[in-house]
């Protein structure tokens, strides 16, 4: 399962299942085994999702990060479930 997140702002991707919470996450990417997730801003834009747990729901998290914007590198690895 990949999960695609920012923690910058980003225009949600029109080709992916987008979801807001944790549990409508969790069920788009055991359906199809790709998500988006975020918090939705004025104009339209995704933020950082809200829920905390966000990184690890999935078996490979792609992040979309600005570091002119000065945010903080974050990595997860998950070695096994």
């Amino acid at each position: 399962m990949v999960l695609v997140a920012t923690t910058t702002r980003i225009l949600p991707p029109a080709h992916l299942p987008v979801r807001h919470d944790r549990e409508g996450t969790l069920r788009a990417l055991r359906v199809n085994g790709i998500a988006c997730a975020g918090t939705p801003t004025e104009g339209g834009k995704l933020a950082e999702p809200s829920f905390a747990d966000w990184m690890t729901l999935a078996d490979y998290t792609l992040v979309e990060a600005d570091g002119s914007k000065g945010c903080r590198s974050r990595r997860t690895r998950r070695m096994s479930r």
